[in-house]
């Protein structure tokens, strides 16, 4: 069983390839749906990766949520609902470590 959950690492041409090539082969399918099941996983892990950095890049944009909503085919209410949290973390300021005093024994 693959554990991975990094996005970035797998092929995402070849997972496509073990998604799809076995259309035409239904057989080499059914003997093994295994990586074609850790294919599909990867993708959808991809594709969320890639819509959150695009909400968070249109956030920093100042884009309202409508906006993407709209371009992300749901409701502004939807947007939010669902990356307002991620965008909220992506877009806070660096924390700073607090300054050491000078001269300190």
């Amino acid at each position: 069983m693959s554990t991975h959950t990094d996005p970035t690492a797998f092929d995402p041409v070849a997972a496509c390839d073990v998604l799809f090539l076995p259309l035409a082969d239904p057989e080499r399918r059914r003997r093994d749906p295994t990586r074609a099941l850790d294919a599909a996983r990867d993708l959808d892990l991809l594709v969320k990766v890639a819509r959150e950095s695009a909400v968070v890049e249109a956030r920093r944009a100042n884009w309202t949520w409508e906006e993407i909503g709209d371009h992300l085919g749901i409701t502004a209410q939807a947007a939010h609902s669902r990356y307002a949290k991620a965008a909220a973390v992506m877009l806070r300021p660096a924390t700073r470590w607090p300054e050491q005093p000078t001269g300190a024994p």
